[in-house]
């Protein structure tokens, strides 16, 4: 991510801020603080260490989940159902989920540049319809009503 921020034109870069939430410690962190020193990006990322989700999701155009090894991304769900367009990585649930969010690789800082520049070139309206696919699919199937009614079927079904 901070290689992608670092290659974007200077009238791209300057009009992001890239939010990163979770915990403020430990290598992968320490490594990424100091690409962003590094860059001189400090301008660029906010760590906002662990916090309610929706709070970051209220203020976000776009989200990103470069993830190499994430399970079920509940962050995606949370953003499709605050009708933010997201991209991720092909980890766990991508399957249920590649028809209404964008793929991105995890060291492709191309497809996280494009997305940008999309994003500040065009706005977020220009995501209006991946956004409603995403909400109408997150209504269907993320609820925890419809999860609970997904687990109860699941159980009804091999104890059969």
């Amino acid at each position: 991510m901070v290689e992608a921020i670092h290659l974007l034109p200077t009238d791209v870069k300057d009009k992001i801020v890239v939010l990163f939430m979770g915990e403020r410690g430990g290598d992968y962190y320490n490594k990424v603080e100091q690409q962003i020193r590094e860059y001189e990006l400090e301008e660029q990322f906010i760590f906002t260490g662990w916090c309610d989700s929706y709070e970051v999701l209220a203020v976000s155009d776009y989200v990103l989940l470069p993830s190499y090894s994430e399970g079920f991304a509940l962050s995606m769900a949370e953003a499709f159902l605050m009708k933010v367009p997201a991209a991720r990585t092909a980890t766990g649930g991508w399957e249920d989920m590649k028809d209404v969010c964008s793929r991105i690789y995890p060291d492709s800082s191309e497809d996280i540049c494009n997305i940008i520049t999309r994003l500040v070139h065009q706005g977020k309206d220009s995501f209006h319809e991946q956004i409603e696919k995403a909400y109408r699919f997150a209504t269907s199937n993320l609820t925890a009503k419809q999860m609970a009614l997904n687990t109860v079927r699941i159980y009804q079904q091999v104890t059969k």
